[in-house]
């Protein structure tokens, strides 16, 4: 019992000391700690100056690089965005195997037959009105293409006299056509959502009576450099997949039935060493007489728009110089956000709204994109990490654009990025759709800089 008695003394003698020094503020680490506290805090008065800006021409090829996805064609007159207009440079290659292999085709002792251009085009890259007629004309380049890197303005010689026309080409009216199975030569298979244009025999002939053209694409391009394709519409672009091609088709010398594909993209086989010829859309853009015409490059107003257009379409300049109020503070988080005007008499199924849009710093070398959104791009849910996607904003009741920009912001902080961002349309190059934005100076809907910062 007298040990039962001595044990719980004890521990009250230990809780006793605990609470006593717990109470005491005098103690080693007490006034450390308290020093310590950070504060979180919220921020999103930070002044954003914009201008719309051109930033035309943009990049179109690049050596090395993913070749594009489509290549628009045709005219959209855009009452607002402007006019432009899309034509397309392709450069041919042979199908050659990862192992320098050519397939070649069996034109020796042969007998010619025709030669024919095939265009691939996409039923949902269809703007403006998909029931006008093109006037679609074909040109053979003067000279191969050169160069690593191709831009939206660049042109190319060629010979004056189409090699080959399609009039009254219907996008809306093209269902499937019928083209040679190669089983016999009055016999035929059906493909969808391609235009077919019979080529001159000239240019067909002297592919087929050169042997030495089928040796390597050097060889084929110093025989045929090349097409240029051009389309005569009022208000309508459609984009070209990268799967077009040119064919001839022959009898070979023992009278078989046979055809010859000449590729205006990446061919089959996917060999690096043809996989990137240069091939460009020829973007022309001309603002004359729209809103853009007088404010390009002009600070914004307080009730000025922010146009950013698809293709060769305006860009938005932001000038983020007053984050640098925060240099002192740790940047949790940053987001911008855009709000989407959608008052304005604008017939949207004509030109539709972009549903994504991008945020690029320019470098010595172009335009890249930021951080954040290159992070994105690398991973499976990009939407969620940088946002820029067109998303219902319930507190406002209208549409929005919202991303994530807090790496890049850092970067600004801390010297390793410019003041300066660009926003455009996602794969501009690739995109014709627009958007408009209210400016940072508007009343209800100002660009917004979110900002969630730590105070040391």
């Amino acid at each position: 019992m007298n040990k039962n008695k001595f044990f719980l003394l004890l521990c009250l003698a230990i809780i006793a000391i605990h609470f006593s020094a717990c109470s005491d503020d005098t103690e080693i680490g007490y006034n450390l700690l308290e020093d310590e506290v950070l504060e979180v805090r919220y921020a999103e008065d930070v002044d954003i100056q914009a201008r719309v800006v051109d930033n035309a021409p943009i990049q179109t090829y690049s050596l090395g690089n993913t070749p594009l996805s489509h290549y628009y064609l045709g005219q959209l007159r855009d009452p607002i965005m402007g006019t432009i207009r899309s034509s397309v440079y392709f450069t041919p290659s042979l199908n050659i195997s990862p192992f320098g292999a050519v397939t070649a085709p069996q034109y020796s002792g042969g007998r010619f037959d025709s030669i024919v251009l095939t265009l691939a085009f996409d039923t949902t890259t269809f703007i403006g009105d998909a029931r006008e007629e093109h006037n679609i004309e074909v040109f053979e380049l003067m000279e191969p293409i050169d160069g690593d890197t191709l831009y939206s303005d660049d042109a190319f010689p060629v010979f004056p006299e189409p090699v080959g026309t399609k009039n009254g080409v219907v996008l809306e009216r093209i269902d499937s056509i019928l083209i040679p199975d190669l089983i016999t030569d009055t016999t035929f298979n059906t493909v969808y959502n391609v235009i077919r244009i019979p080529l001159k025999a000239q240019l067909g002939r002297k592919l087929f009576i050169d042997s030495l053209a089928h040796l390597s694409n050097a060889a084929l391009r110093d025989v045929f450099p090349g097409l240029y394709i051009a389309s005569d519409v009022d208000n309508n672009l459609f984009g070209l997949r990268n799967t077009c091609f040119v064919t001839i088709y022959y009898h070979d010398n023992l009278g078989i039935f046979r055809e010859f594909l000449y590729f205006l993209g990446p061919p089959p086989q996917g060999n690096p060493q043809n996989l990137y010829l240069p091939s460009s859309p020829r973007f022309e853009h001309d603002f004359s007489g729209t809103p853009l015409e007088s404010i390009i490059n002009v600070p914004v107003a307080q009730d000025d728009y922010l146009y950013l257009g698809g293709l060769s379409g305006t860009d938005v300049e932001l000038d983020f110089s007053d984050i640098h109020r925060f240099d002192n503070q740790l940047i949790n988080h940053a987001t911008l956000e855009f709000y989407l005007v959608e008052d304005l008499d604008r017939d949207t199924f004509l030109y539709p709204i972009a549903n994504e849009l991008a945020l690029l710093k320019k470098t010595s070398s172009g335009f890249e994109n930021i951080e954040d959104l290159n992070i994105a791009l690398q991973v499976v849910n990009a939407q969620r990490y940088f946002g820029g996607y067109r998303e219902w904003d319930t507190g406002f009741n209208i549409f929005k654009y919202s991303m994530n920009i807090t790496s890049h912001l850092v970067d600004v902080i801390n010297g390793r990025a410019d003041d300066i961002v660009f926003l455009r349309v996602f794969n501009k190059a690739v995109n014709p759709k627009s958007t408009i934005l209210y400016g940072p100076n508007h009343l209800n809907y100002r660009v917004r800089l979110k900002l969630t910062y730590t105070t040391p």
